[in-house]
């Protein structure tokens, strides 16, 4: 008898921890899910500088949920993407204004090549951007109608 109630208690326990280490419940998922929510939310809130560091941030935010997950890969990348393509624009704004008003021995073709570099990186975040939209507003709505705000 108390080796059953042993072996019960220890597969009781195993099925314990084996649940808490393969994934959390329904209110794990709504806490992660409106923690994500929020922080998306803010990014339109702050300064370039900020929604960058921010952006980052969500993209390193350590979720759970495969879904809540889902919601952070493209939407934390898409913003992160959206800061890159906003900063590489304002430098290539900058070095086109400097290349302009600099005499013309000082226009060399490495300072053209430093305009065309940021316009390059520019378009290509714009791209991932694009690439990265659908995805994000299709599961960013999913995640928002299962987890509507509270007031």
């Amino acid at each position: 008898m108390a080796r059953s109630l042993a072996i019960v208690c220890a597969l009781v326990c195993g099925l314990l921890v084996f649940s808490a280490a393969c994934g959390g419940t329904e209110a794990d998922e709504e806490n992660e899910a409106r923690l994500l929510l929020d922080r998306l939310d803010a990014l339109d809130e702050v300064d370039l500088a900020s929604r960058s560091e921010r952006a980052q941030a969500i993209v390193r935010m350590p979720f759970r949920s495969e879904r809540v997950v889902a919601v952070r890969d493209a939407c934390g990348e898409m913003h992160r993407s959206m800061a890159v393509a906003e900063t590489r624009g304002a430098d290539a704004r900058r070095l086109v204004e400097a290349l302009e008003s600099a005499p013309e021995p000082a226009r060399t073709p490495e300072r053209r090549a430093e305009v065309e570099a940021a316009l390059g990186e520019s378009a290509e975040a714009l791209d991932r951007v694009r690439e990265l939209r659908p995805t994000c507003e299709e599961k960013l709505g999913e995640l928002r109608t299962r987890y509507p705000r509270r007031n």
